[in-house]
């Protein structure tokens, strides 16, 4: 169950990913895989801030580990990058500092072991 799981979007059913609206307020949004999105991604200028977020169509071959690539264009370089599981776009300070997949494993792992503890001591 914990590998169909995983597969289908990190940890949960449905990958949901933060997105900011045009007014700049964030959301959080369930993607729609079925038509292709498959990974949230994170947009960062060139001082590392946080510009855009959303769902992306971008395909990754590993899901454990976030990819970043870097667009360069006369007026601004920006950075895409992607992640694919639950909530993954999030920020911490003015740059994208992204929970690792490997961890919200271990979490997981965790919370699951503890609940497993509690059952067995009531």
């Amino acid at each position: 169950i914990l590998l169909a799981s995983v597969s289908a979007g990190g940890l949960v059913s449905n990958l949901k990913c933060f997105v900011e609206n045009p007014n700049k307020s964030v959301v959080t949004e369930v993607c729609k895989e079925g038509a292709g999105y498959a990974t949230c991604f994170t947009k960062l200028n060139s001082a590392k801030h946080i510009i855009g977020r959303g769902c992306s169509n971008k395909k990754m071959p590993v899901k454990e580990e976030d990819e970043c690539e870097t667009f360069h264009s006369k007026e601004e370089d920006v950075e895409f990058c992607y992640c694919a599981y639950y909530l993954c776009n999030r920020s911490t300070g003015s740059g994208a500092a992204m929970l690792s997949s490997t961890t919200a494993v271990l979490l997981f792992s965790l919370l699951v072991s503890q609940a497993g503890d509690i059952s067995h001591t009531l």
